[in-house]
């Protein structure tokens, strides 16, 4: 399967989208090119946030999952989180 960063990104976006609107179960297991992401997982990557407000990438996390999250609007071009994003932290934190 030949998928973009971008369709994955839009893909993860619907389906988060569902999960916020209670289509879905909680935790959710996202495919993800071969990446299986699971929606505690995503929370886990918002919840890297320092001083600043910023979400920092982890060393142990795959480095598309910054593109992702930005993507998928959990955080904006900047690197802070956004409503949707504080929604999903808010569910585990």
């Amino acid at each position: 399967m030949g998928f973009t960063l971008n369709s994955l990104a839009m893909r993860l976006s619907q389906t988060t989208d569902d999960i916020f609107l209670g289509e879905m179960t909680l935790n959710a297991v996202l495919s993800i090119d071969g990446l299986d992401l699971e929606e505690r997982q995503m929370a886990e990557l918002l919840e890297c946030r320092y001083g600043d407000g910023m979400v920092y990438l982890p060393r142990t996390r795959p480095r598309q999952l910054l593109s992702i999250a930005k993507n998928s609007g959990f955080i904006d071009a900047e690197g802070y989180l956004t409503r949707k994003g504080r929604i999903l932290l808010s569910r585990y934190f």
